[in-house]
Formats: C-alpha cells, structure tokens, sequence
C-alpha cells in the first residue's frame, strides 16, 4: 500500500509510467507524505545501555578466572539484552566455562534471595549458620596466647621469689640485678599479650541474632518499587558481598549478615544495613 502508485491514479508498466490512468484514491499529498514517513530510519529501542542500571556492578566475580565481570549489551530488534560477563573471557585471554550472565535474571534472583531471607527466620538461620564472618579466630593465636600466659605466670612467680630474698637480706647485689631483668622480660612478655589480644578482637565478629538482621533487610522488599536506580545499587552494594557465577544458569551468591552497623549503610531506611559475615548460596537464575 505504502508503495503501489494506483492510490493516486497512476499506472506503472516497466518504463512506461500514465499519471492519470485511474480515478485516485488519495490525494497526492497526502501519497508523498507517506512516502516520505516511510523512508525515516526505524527509531532504536527507547531504553539504550545509559538507561540501564547495573546494580551489582563490581560485585560479579569468576571463580575460575580470578578475574572481575564486565557489562555490556546485546541489541535485539526492539529491545536489549544484559549481560554480566567474564573478563578474560571477552579479551580472550582465557575460555571461561561460564562466560556470561543474563543481568535482568541476576538482578531478580538476587532480589528474590534477600527477600526470602528478609521475612523467613527459618532461611535467616540457614545464611547465619552458614557464614564464616563470626568464626574463632586462628588457631595458631590462640596457642601463642596460652604460651605468653605460662610465661607471664612463670615471671611473676619469679620475681616474687626473688623480692622476698631480697627483704631477707640475702645477697642484696646479684638479686637485684636478676630483679632487673625479670621484669624488662615481664614488660616485654605483657607488650606480647596485648597486641595478640588486640589481634584476636579483630578477628572476632560477633555472631548476628535472626531477628537483628531480619529487621534489617525487611525494608528492602518493601521499599524496592520506589527506590531510584542509585539507591537499589546501595541497596545491593550493602548486603552483597559478592556473587560468582559456577554455571550459566547458577551463580553462588555471599550476602554480608552483620547487624552491628545499621545505621547509614543504606539511604533509603535508617534501620536498614549490613556488615561483615558471609554466607554462599548457589541458586538457579
């Protein structure tokens, strides 16, 4: 219809062309305006790449890579698809198993995960119980820290030993000079033990209760809707600590459970927030 010149009473024949061999349809104006719409280029899908939100954007890691996932686009006629890929596997520098991930599925699995565990304590129990964040700090310190003590304990007897020789009057030069030296040890050896304990606070987090946490994330389901593009990725920033891809349509994914630092860590609700203790979860996208 766009292109068939009978509507305006004109008949085509090869070369051979009669402007008025029929009654027209339409007025020719109206033809050319036709035309003239029909040859403006199809308008690209609405949504470009700089309206797409990559909300876990540096959270994406390849177990067997060792490297970061990159983003791009894939445009399909009327609509673009996003991925989440390999790194090295898009520079070729390796043949990743995995390759790539679908984002839109990514987004909505994680989602779905944080909700489950934001308003199910059976499934908050499980993340908890699962994390490593608030394990007991390394052994190798804590037996230092028992060694230090014996020897703290040996000093100390030690010394009390020799002030008791030295109030009974006996060889008065060479306990003192003994003296002397027990306790720069004694000094020394307490030095020790507070910089191990100092080290064994650090590594130790204490274990999150359900409810804390769970109090803690319900704001995100509830919120999400109404959250801009820059607070669902603080949103997910907060509460990811990472998320590796082992299959193409399976990821495993480490939420942070600490419920000791709510506030500020997520603008959109005071209440909400995240801190340290991991837990991996391997879901199907």
């Amino acid at each position: 219809m766009l292109t068939n010149r009978v509507y305006i009473g004109a008949l085509d024949f090869g070369s051979w062309h009669n402007e008025r061999a029929y009654e027209p349809i339409m007025a020719r104006e109206e033809w050319q305006a036709v035309q003239e719409f029909a040859r403006r280029p199809l308008p690209r899908a609405a949504r470009g790449n700089g309206d797409f939100t990559y909300y876990l954007r540096g959270k994406v890691r390849c177990p067997y890579c060792g490297c970061s996932y990159t983003h791009y686009e894939v445009p399909r006629p009327g609509y673009r698809v996003r991925y989440y890929a390999c790194l090295s596997n898009m520079k070729r520098i390796t043949r990743c198993p995995v390759g790539r991930v679908n984002a839109d599925k990514l987004h909505a699995a994680v989602l779905r995960e944080v909700t489950e565990a934001a308003t199910h304590a059976t499934r908050m129990h499980r993340v908890i119980a699962e994390s490593g964040g608030w394990e007991r700090p390394d052994e190798a310190l804590l037996a230092t820290r028992a060694q230090l003590a014996k020897r703290a304990q040996f000093l100390g007897m030690q010394i009390g030993n020799i002030t008791r020789a030295i109030g009974a009057g006996r060889a008065v030069g060479p306990l003192l000079s003994a003296l002397e030296k027990l306790e720069a040890e004694q000094a020394e050896v307490q030095m020790q033990r507070d910089k191990l304990e100092a080290r064994i606070a650090a590594a130790t987090v204490k274990r999150p209760r359900a409810a804390d946490v769970m109090n803690a994330w319900r704001g995100i389901p509830e919120l999400w809707p109404s959250l801009t593009e820059e607070e669902r990725t603080q949103v997910l920033s907060a509460v990811v600590e990472r998320v590796e891809p082992v299959e193409k349509l399976h990821v495993d994914l480490f939420l942070s459970t600490g419920s000791g630092s709510h506030e500020g860590m997520l603008a959109t609700d005071e209440k909400m927030g995240a801190g340290a203790g991991l837990e991996p979860a391997t879901f199907g996208l």
